[in-house]
C-alpha cells in the first residue's frame, strides 16, 4: 500500500521512510494516546467534509468504481488533514470527521483547520478533473468547522476503543457542513473569532439548524488572506509598551553584532517558550542597529519558519526569496532571470551562474527537471546544494557583512537545520552572523556544536516588578482605573510571560470588561474572573499534551491541589505515588513547575487553570474529595486554623462531600468575622450559600448562613445588600412559622434603617419584631428588641422613654427561665446595654 506524502501529496512506495519527490520524511498518521492515557476535557476544532450527492453518484457508478473513489477520496482527504496535525477521528461514507486539538494540542488549532478545508477543496477539484469522464459531473466538498469543548477520549476499553470526541461542538460542526453549499466552508463564530486575522470570510447570519433552539451565526470562508494580522498583541486597541526587563541581552547582542563587524562569525540563539519575547528583543536590536547606522553596510535576510510545518530546505528558500525578491507565486522562469541577474550582479559568470540557480531552483521547490540535478542521486544532490549555498553566501560576503535572521526555528526542517549548521563550519572567519529564536528544543543544538562562537541567551520569565511595569506602561495614566488586586492577579498568572500577560488584557477588553471611556481605560465590575485566553490555550495545553503520561497525570493531579503544592500531600492522593519523584523532576526541567523552600507552584497561573480544566469533572471531584479527607486527617479532624478551614471548605465543596465543604466554609467565615476580617468572612459565607444551592441542602441551613452574610455586610458597608438578605431571610423564617427569629431580623432591619434616616421605619420595624416576640414564650429575643427601642428613645432625646424600655428589657431578663451558657451571654450583654 502507498504512503502519502504529508507534504507534496505524492503516492511513495510503502517501504520508503522518505519522499522521493520533496524529500519529507514519510511521517505516520497522528498517534491516538496510548493506552494509559485517560480521557480528558479540552476545547477543539471539529472538520465535517461530505461529498455532494454521493449517495445519488452510487446508485450510477459500478461498486468497484465507487469503491476505488472513496479510496481516492479517503486518501488525499488524510492526507490533507494529516499534514496539518489534525486527527482522522472517523470515515461515515463519503464523509470525514476530522479533529484538531485532540489527541495533542497544537496554539493555532483553529487555523489549521480552515487550512485544512481549503486544501480539502482543492484536492478534490483536481480529484474531480481525473474522474469527469466517467462521471460525467464534477465533485465537490462541503464542509463545516466549529471550535468548542468537548470530551475526548477512547470510548470502550483504552486497548480496544477507539479514540473519540463528544459534545454538542461536534453536533455543530455536523450541522454547519449540512448548511455548506457544494464547494463551500461554513465555521461557526468561535472559529471566525479564533482565525479572522488569517482568513476572509463572508457573515452569513444566523442559521436555523436542526437541533438547535437558537439560530447559530456563520461564516463562508472565502479564502486566506495575503498579509494576515497577528493573532496575538494589543495594537488593534492601541496599547504599546516599551521593552521592558531585557536591556542585559540587548546589550548581548549589540556585543555579538560588534564582533561579526570585526571579522569573526558568530551564532547568536535566543531560546525561550512561546511569548517570551523573543520576536520582540529581536525587533528592538534590529531597530537599534537601524537607528545606530550599523546596516548600512550589512545585508540583513530574513525567514520566519511556520508552525504549520516546513518543506525540505525550507529556511534557505524563504532566504532567497527576500534576496532576490521573489514572490510566493513567482513563476519557475522569472525566478531563475532574477536569480541569475543576482549572481552575475556579484560577478559570478555564465557556468557558475548557470549551475548555481538550477541547484537554488530545487531548493525553492521548483520541479527538478534540470539536467544538472535529475540524475544526481540524494547525497550528490544534497552536497551540490551545500555548495550552491555556500557560493551564494561567500560571494555576497564579498561585497559587504551578512546578518541571516530566521525566526522560530524549532518549526523548522531538518535539512534546513543541517545546511545552517554546514554554513558556520565553512565560513569560520567572515563578517557573517547567524541569529535564530526558538524554543527549548534540543535537536537545534547541533548548531552549536562546531567552533563558531556562540551567543545563547536564554530569556528568564520577568520579575514581578517588570511585569508590573509593563502593564502600568500599556496603559500608561489609565492604568490607575485597574484595582490593584487585579493587576496583582494579572501579574500572577503570567507568570512573567509578556504574551501571558497582555493576553489577559486582550481578552478582558474583548469580554467587556475593560472598556475606552474618553481616552480612558475603565475596569467594569464583570471582570472578577481571569479565564484562559483562547488565543494561548491551545499553546499551553500542547506543552501538557506532549509530556510522558506519568508526568503529565501528576501534574493534573497537582493541579488539582492548587498553584502551590506540597510533595507529601501531592504522595498521598498519587494515582502512582513510586512515579512520582520521576515526574516532578520533567515537570521542572520542562519550566512548568518550580520548586523552593520544600514546595512546588506552577510557573505561571494560566498553566495551573489548564491542567486543572484538563481534567474531567468526575476525576476533579474524586481527587478534591480525598485531598479534603487527607487535610482532615492531618488536623486530627478539628481544623485549628483560618487556612486549614479554607482549604477543607474549598476541597470538600468542589468534591462529592459539598454539605461537609459548606460547613467548614461557614466555620471560616465564622473564624474571619471574629477577627473582623469582614472582606473574607463575605466570600467564605458566599461560597457556603453557593454550594448548598448546589448540593440541594434544607432551606434552613441557607438562611443560617444568609443571615451571617447579611450581619457583616452592615461593618462592611454594604447596607443595600444587607437589607436584601435580611427582607429574604425574614420571609424564609416566616414560612417557617419562627417568631423569635422573625422579630432578631426585624431588630436588624430597624438599626439599618435609623442609620439611613428612616427613623419612621425603623420604629416600625421595631414594632413588628414585639409583635411577634410577645406573643409566644417568654424569649431573650424580646429584652434585646426592648432594650433597642430604649437605645432609639434615648438617641431621639426621649430620656424617660428609654428608662422605660431600658426597664422593661432587665425586667424581661430577670422573668426568664434558667438560661443555656449562650442566652446567660445574650442576658448579660443586654443587662450591660441597658445599664
Amino acid at each position: 500500500m502507498a504512503l502519502i506524502c504529508p507534504g507534496c501529496g505524492f503516492d511513495a512506495p510503502a517501504d520508503f521512510a522518505f519522499c522521493p519527490k520533496c524529500g519529507k520524511p514519510l511521517a505516520p498518521a497522528a498517534a491516538v494516546p496510548s493506552s494509559d492515557a485517560s480521557s480528558d476535557r479540552r476545547p477543539v476544532t471539529v472538520l465535517f467534509a461530505d461529498l455532494c450527492g454521493f449517495t445519488a453518484l452510487s446508485e450510477t457508478l459500478d461498486p468497484e468504481d465507487v469503491r476505488a473513489l472513496q479510496g481516492e477520496l479517503f486518501a488525499l482527504m488524510s492526507s490533507a488533514i494529516q499534514r496539518l496535525d489534525g486527527f482522522v477521528e472517523k470515515y461515515v461514507g463519503d464523509a470525514v470527521m476530522a479533529v484538531f486539538g485532540a489527541p495533542v494540542a497544537h496554539e493555532e488549532d483553529p487555523e489549521r483547520a480552515v487550512r485544512a478545508a481549503l486544501e480539502l477543496h482543492e484536492r478534490v477539484a483536481r480529484l474531480s478533473a481525473r474522474w469527469l469522464p466517467l462521471l460525467k459531473r464534477p465533485l465537490a466538498l462541503h464542509v463545516g468547522i466549529n471550535t468548542g469543548p468537548v470530551v475526548a477520549g477512547h470510548i470502550g476499553s483504552q486497548r480496544e476503543g477507539a479514540y473519540a470526541v463528544t459534545g454538542d461542538t461536534v453536533n455543530a460542526a455536523s450541522r454547519l457542513q449540512n448548511a455548506a453549499g457544494p464547494g463551500q466552508t461554513f465555521v461557526s463564530e468561535a472559529t471566525w473569532l479564533l482565525t479572522r486575522h488569517a482568513f476572509s470570510y463572508e457573515p452569513m447570519g444566523g442559521l436555523a439548524l436542526k437541533g438547535k433552539a437558537q439560530p447559530l451565526p456563520a461564516y463562508r470562508v472565502e479564502g486566506a488572506l495575503q498579509a494576515p494580522a497577528s493573532a496575538r498583541g494589543l495594537q488593534a486597541h492601541g496599547l504599546a509598551a516599551p521593552m521592558i526587563g531585557r536591556d542585559a541581552e540587548l546589550g548581548a547582542l549589540m556585543a555579538a553584532f560588534a564582533q561579526m563587524q570585526a571579522g569573526q562569525t558568530q551564532l547568536v540563539r535566543i531560546v525561550a517558550e512561546a511569548g517570551s519575547g523573543k520576536s520582540r528583543l529581536l525587533s528592538e536590536f534590529l531597530a537599534r542597529l537601524q537607528a545606530n547606522g550599523q546596516l548600512a553596510d550589512t545585508a540583513l535576510r530574513s525567514a520566519a519558519c511556520s508552525s504549520l510545518g516546513e518543506r525540505t530546505y525550507g529556511v534557505p528558500a524563504a532566504l532567497l526569496r527576500d534576496a532576490y525578491g521573489l514572490a510566493a507565486d513567482e513563476s519557475a522562469a522569472t525566478a531563475r532571470q532574477k536569480i541569475a541577474a543576482a549572481l552575475a550582479a556579484l560577478g559570478a559568470d555564465d557556468e557558475e551562474t548557470a549551475r548555481i540557480s538550477a541547484l537554488l531552483g530545487y531548493v525553492l521547490g521548483f520541479d527538478p527537471d534540470e539536467a544538472r540535478t535529475r540524475h544526481l542521486d540524494p547525497e550528490q544532490l544534497k552536497h551540490q546544494i551545500f555548495l550552491a549555498v555556500q557560493a551564494v553566501v561567500e560571494r555576497r560576503l564579498l561585497a559587504g557583512a551578512l546578518l541571516l535572521v530566521v525566526e522560530d526555528l524549532h518549526w523548522t526542517d531538518a535539512a534546513s537545520v543541517e545546511l545552517l549548521r554546514a554554513l558556520l563550519d565553512r565560513l569560520p572567519a567572515q563578517r557573517f552572523m547567524l541569529l535564530v529564536t526558538q524554543r527549548p528544543v534540543a535537536e537545534l543544538d547541533v548548531l552549536a556544536a562546531g567552533a563558531t562562537p556562540q551567543t545563547l541567551l536564554l530569556l528568564q520569565p520577568l520579575s514581578a516588578t517588570h511585569s508590573a511595569s509593563l502593564l502600568d506602561a500599556l496603559f500608561g495614566s489609565g492604568a490607575r482605573t485597574l484595582p490593584a488586586a487585579l493587576q496583582q492577579r494579572v501579574v500572577e498568572h503570567a507568570g512573567g510571560n509578556p504574551l501571558f500577560l497582555e493576553e489577559m488584557v486582550r481578552t478582558l477588553i474583548a469580554d467587556g470588561a475593560l472598556s475606552r471611556e474618553h481616552e480612558r481605560w475603565v475596569l467594569h465590575a464583570q471582570a472578577a474572573a481571569l479565564n484562559v485566553p483562547q488565543t494561548i490555550h491551545g499553546l499551553l495545553l500542547g506543552r501538557i499534551d506532549r509530556l510522558p503520561p506519568p508526568a503529565r497525570q501528576a501534574m493534573q493531579e497537582a493541579a488539582v491541589i492548587g498553584p502551590q503544592f506540597a510533595e507529601d500531600l501531592l504522595r498521598e492522593v498519587a494515582s502512582d505515588a513510586p512515579a512520582l519523584p520521576d515526574a516532578l523532576r520533567v515537570l521542572l526541567a520542562a519550566g512548568l513547575l518550580e520548586h523552593s523552600e520544600g514546595d512546588y507552584r506552577f510557573r505561571h497561573g494560566l498553566i495551573h487553570e489548564v491542567a486543572y480544566g484538563n481534567l474531567l469533572a468526575r476525576r476533579r471531584s474524586e481527587l478534591h474529595t480525598r485531598i479534603g479527607e487527607v487535610l482532615e486527617r492531618r488536623c486530627g479532624g478539628v481544623p485549628r486554623q483560618l487556612q486549614d478551614l479554607q482549604a477543607l471548605g474549598h476541597h470538600f465543596r468542589l468534591g462529592a462531600d459539598k454539605p461537609r465543604g459548606a460547613r467548614y466554609l461557614v466555620a471560616a467565615g465564622d473564624w474571619a468575622r471574629g477577627i473582623y476580617a469582614n472582606a473574607d468572612a463575605i466570600r467564605h459565607y458566599e461560597l457556603a450559600l453557593q454550594t448548598l444551592h448546589d448540593c440541594g441542602d434544607p432551606q434552613a441551613q441557607s438562611v443560617s448562613v444568609r443571615e451571617r452574610l447579611a450581619d457583616v455586610m452592615v461593618p462592611a458597608g454594604h447596607i443595600a445588600d444587607a437589607a436584601e438578605h435580611y427582607a429574604a431571610v425574614r420571609e424564609a423564617f416566616a414560612q417557617m412559622s419562627d417568631d423569635p427569629a422573625q422579630a432578631r431580623v426585624l431588630r436588624k432591619l430597624s438599626g439599618l434603617r435609623w442609620e439611613a434616616g428612616e427613623r419612621g421605619e425603623a420604629l416600625r420595624c421595631l414594632e413588628q419584631g414585639l409583635t411577634l416576640a410577645e406573643r409566644g414564650p417568654a424569649h431573650i429575643e424580646c429584652a434585646k428588641l426592648y432594650q433597642e427601642r430604649g437605645q432609639l428613645a434615648f438617641r431621639s432625646g426621649d430620656n424617660l422613654g428609654a428608662l422605660q424600655w431600658t426597664q422593661r428589657a432587665l425586667q424581661h431578663i430577670e422573668g426568664l427561665a434558667a438560661h443555656g451558657d449562650e442566652e446567660r451571654r445574650d442576658a448579660a450583654a443586654v443587662v450591660a446595654l441597658s445599664l
